[in-house]
């Protein structure tokens, strides 16, 4: 019988837990023999290096004390499968150039992202912020001061990021007959055509065309602060904008400022500073609803986590294509 390829899980217990179920745990047993390196490990440099050298299969997720030395290479092909999404900071683009290669979630959670975005809409048309504060904070029915709640039918949607998301988002609001169009320079034109959404190569053009516009993109330079009243000003008076991406994208200063003049509606899950501070202006005003960085993957779909690091473990050890393998040219514009 040929020995067990080994497998290094760094993956908390209960996340390892609730991402494989039973039978996913032993189906994986009978595949590897399992090294478990806890989050408080006291390793030296060289120890850990020799860790991470001994393993064939290295099983990450949501955890950033471990990581890859950026300078180090593998010495037989091995696996940094991420069992969660993200990899920037825990896997270099050099180690994938030497041995390494990356999964990570892939769009197997993404719809749960995207329905987190598809509520916020709602829940900003629906002024929510104002039904809570009236309801639930001045104990009083309806708030005298609540602007008309709008309909999500027929609106105009922009959409920054147009990945796994972003695409999983787009089908959940076509019953509403929105109109929608998004802006990515690194998604090619057939993606577009493929989900019916019009491509706009501006920021501008992205937010005059806008009624309502969702941040569903990566964290990179590129899009530090690419949301400033600038742009927010080019939208109507009522408009919305969901962040649901990263926290960098959205200047949370003008956003206030906007709230603060009685313009725009927002719904935020991600925040540039987390946990936001209590003096942080957005706390304050109904015309923001926040949630705490839930927007996905929600627990009763980690299971769908573990299946995806599954499929790409067996894949790995069987010498089968990778899903959604990502490489070291696709890193640095990932989350």
């Amino acid at each position: 019988m040929m020995p067990k390829k080994k497998l290094l899980r760094l993956a908390a217990d209960d996340l390892y837990r609730q991402a494989f179920p039973p039978e996913l745990r032993a189906e994986l047993e009978r595949r590897v023999e399992t090294d478990v390196v806890g989050e408080q490990t006291d390793m030296s440099a060289p120890e850990w290096i020799k860790k991470l050298e001994q393993a064939d299969v290295i099983l990450g997720g949501w955890n950033w004390r471990h990581c890859l030395p950026e300078t180090y290479e593998a010495p037989k092909p091995q696996l940094w499968c991420h069992l969660t999404g993200t990899v920037a900071r825990v896997v270099h683009p050099h180690n994938l150039r030497h041995g390494v290669r990356l999964t990570n979630w892939g769009d197997a959670i993404s719809h749960t992202i995207a329905e987190c975005s598809h509520m916020l809409i709602l829940a900003c048309l629906r002024r929510l912020g104002y039904e809570f504060r009236s309801i639930v904070n001045a104990r009083q029915w309806a708030a005298p001061d609540m602007p008309a709640p709008m309909s999500l039918f027929e609106k105009r949607v922009g959409i920054v990021g147009f990945g796994r998301v972003a695409q999983k988002l787009a089908p959940l609001l076509r019953p509403y007959r929105v109109k929608i169009a998004a802006l990515d320079p690194y998604v090619p034109d057939a993606v577009f055509e493929q989900f019916g959404v019009r491509r706009v190569t501006t920021r501008e053009a992205l937010f005059q065309e806008s009624d309502i516009v969702s941040l569903n993109s990566a964290k990179s330079s590129e899009t530090n602060n690419l949301v400033d009243a600038g742009a927010m000003n080019l939208l109507p008076a009522w408009g919305v904008i969901v962040n649901t991406g990263r926290g960098n994208i959205l200047n949370e200063n003008d956003l206030a400022a906007q709230h603060a003049a009685g313009r725009l509606f927002s719904g935020l899950d991600v925040f540039a500073v987390e946990p936001i501070p209590p003096d942080h202006p957005l706390r304050d005003t109904p015309r923001c609803v926040i949630s705490t960085h839930q927007a996905g993957p929600t627990t009763d779909m980690y299971p769908e986590m573990g299946k995806r690091a599954m499929t790409n473990i067996l894949n790995f050890l069987d010498g089968k294509p990778l899903i959604d393998e990502i490489t070291a040219d696709m890193l640095p514009r990932m989350t």
